[in-house]
């Protein structure tokens, strides 16, 4: 049996390999690109229904401004530390200076 299958299977590459390339590429690329679709409906869906009730938009969005106000506090904080610092150094060049 194997006798007769082996021949051919290696004619059937030997004349359609590169198309039998072509295909296997072709449909993974295929299920790949439904796949990623499935997955965003799935989530576009879920995230639709939720900006749907008011409530959780405004609680979102409340903890969007909050995590807003305490990065721009951070930053302001790291700003103020820079300027507190550049003030020292300059401070002790014209000590230097003086000196």
């Amino acid at each position: 049996y194997l006798s007769f299958v082996l021949p051919s299977v290696a004619t059937l590459l030997s004349d359609y390999g590169w198309y039998l390339v072509f295909l296997c590429v072709g449909g993974y690329l295929l299920i790949q690109h439904l796949r990623k679709n499935r997955s965003t409906n799935n989530r576009s869906s879920s995230v639709s229904a939720e900006s749907q009730d008011p409530v959780s938009v405004v609680r979102r969005q409340e903890a969007l401004e909050a995590s807003r106000r305490r990065m721009q506090e951070e930053q302001d904080a790291r700003a103020a530390e820079f300027r507190e610092k550049q003030q020292r150094l300059e401070e002790e060049k014209r000590r230097q200076k003086i000196e």
